[in-house]
C-alpha cells in the first residue's frame, strides 16, 4: 500500500502522490553521507576484499563469505567488487554513471561485519517503495524475522535469511537499469 505525504500526516490525499517521491529524492545522498562517515558503524581500512576477509574471525568469515559468494553469483555483469566506505561495495562505474557529487562510484550493493552482527547494504530497496514493501512481505510470509533499516539488513549468520529471496533483489537491475533509478530518486529524470 503505498502512503501519501497527506495520509502520513493524517490529511486527505487530493494529489494521489507517493510518498516515495520524496523518499527518492533524499535517497542516495542520505545513504552515501552515513557510510562516508560511518555513524557509528565498524569500518575497515583494509585495501582489498582479500584483505578484509582475513581480518574477520572464522565465523564472521564464513558468514561474509556466504552472502558474498551469493551476490557474486547473482549481481548482473558490470558492477564492481571493491573495498570502500570500510566494506565490500559492488559499485556502478564512474564510467557508466559519469561524475558524481564526491567523486566516487555509486554504491548498489555492499556487505559488512559489525560488532554485533552483519550488514547487507541493498540500496535499491531504499529508492523503491514498491520493491521495499514486496521484499518485506515476502521475507515476512516465511515467517522470518526482519531486522532491517532504510536499505540494512541486519543479520548474525546465513541460516535465518532468504537466500533466494535477497538473491531476486540482487538480480533485479542491471548496472544501467540500477542508474536510471538513481537518476530518477535524484529527479533529475522523469519516468
Amino acid at each position: 500500500m503505498k502512503r501519501t505525504t497527506d495520509q502520513k500526516v493524517g490529511g486527505s490525499n487530493p494529489s494521489g502522490r507517493a510518498i516515495v517521491s520524496g523518499l527518492q529524492r533524499q535517497t542516495f545522498f542520505t545513504l552515501s553521507y552515513a557510510l562516508v562517515y560511518s555513524l557509528g558503524m565498524v569500518s575497515s581500512s583494509a585495501r582489498t576484499v582479500d584483505e578484509y576477509l582475513s581480518s574477520l574471525s572464522l565465523e564472521r568469515q564464513q558468514t561474509i563469505s556466504t552472502i558474498r559468494k551469493l551476490i557474486n553469483e547473482n549481481l548482473p555483469t558490470g558492477f564492481n567488487e571493491v573495498m570502500n566506505w570500510g566494506m565490500i561495495s559492488y559499485e556502478i562505474p564512474l564510467e557508466l554513471s559519469g561524475p558524481t557529487y564526491n567523486g566516487q562510484p555509486l554504491m548498489w550493493v555492499a556487505l559488512s561485519s559489525q560488532k554485533q552482527y552483519c550488514s547487507l547494504y541493498l540500496t535499491g530497496l531504499y529508492s523503491s517503495q514498491d520493491q521495499l514493501e514486496d521484499f518485506q512481505a515476502k521475507w515476512i510470509a516465511r515467517g522470518l524475522k526482519l531486522d532491517m533499516g532504510k536499505s540494512c539488513i541486519r543479520f548474525k549468520g546465513v541460516e535465518n535469511l532468504p537466500l533466494d529471496l535477497i538473491a531476486e533483489v540482487i538480480q533485479s537491475k542491471t548496472p544501467k537499469q540500477a542508474l536510471d533509478m538513481i537518476e530518477v530518486a535524484r529527479g533529475r529524470r522523469s519516468r
